[in-house]
């Protein structure tokens, strides 16, 4: 009898910690746990994103929702990436990574204690014009094709392939994880 009884007690010895390594290797995989659609959407929008200052193009990197903000560091405004897809761009340098600019909402900068201000326009004056003469433009637009662009003489398709190759920047390992999050919510709806 005490045979028996130590020789199951080394059987449980020995698969206790066979059985907890499958169940951590399970909980670090996603398995056994199904994850609501709120929390894979909660993930997707705290990836990081790239946002650049106004100013002296910094880099920096913080969640996708963030929008626009200040940097402690410089005090200058921070927005998020553009990249320009124009394989002929001006600004694009050897090597994989795009040109990237930002689309600089003019009626915004810098206030007191960090805070983004928003400026209004004057009464009676059209929006357009005013964001216009501000240097602005309405839609995000590469100043290093912009520099180069004969505009005024540009056709409504030439004009609207300018815009499509102007598209937010998203690093590549955050492109990735959003297309395997996608998955996971596609699957997720359908189990439902």
């Amino acid at each position: 009898m005490l045979r028996c009884s130590i020789e199951r007690n080394r059987r449980q010895v020995c698969t206790a910690p066979l059985l907890l390594g499958l169940i951590g290797c399970m909980a670090l995989a996603g398995c056994g746990k199904d994850r609501s659609l709120h929390e894979i959407e909660k993930e997707k929008r705290s990836l990081d994103a790239l946002y650049l200052t106004a100013e002296t193009g910094k880099e920096i990197t913080a969640p996708a929702t963030k929008g626009v903000f200040v940097d402690e560091e410089t005090g200058e405004l921070c927005f998020p990436a553009y990249m320009c897809a124009n394989p002929d761009c001006p600004g694009k340098k050897s090597g994989d990574r795009p040109f990237l600019f930002i689309h600089r909402d003019v009626l915004l900068r810098a206030g007191p204690g960090g805070k983004v201000v928003c400026d209004e326009i004057p009464p009676g004056k059209d929006p357009v014009e005013f964001i216009k003469s501000r240097g602005g433009f309405l839609a995000p637009t590469c100043p290093a094709c912009w520099k180069v662009r004969k505009a005024r003489s540009e056709t409504p398709a030439q004009k609207q392939q300018f815009i499509d190759w102007a598209r937010p920047y998203t690093f590549p390992e955050t492109a990735k994880r959003v297309e395997e999050l996608e998955q996971e919510y596609q699957q997720r709806r359908k189990s439902r």
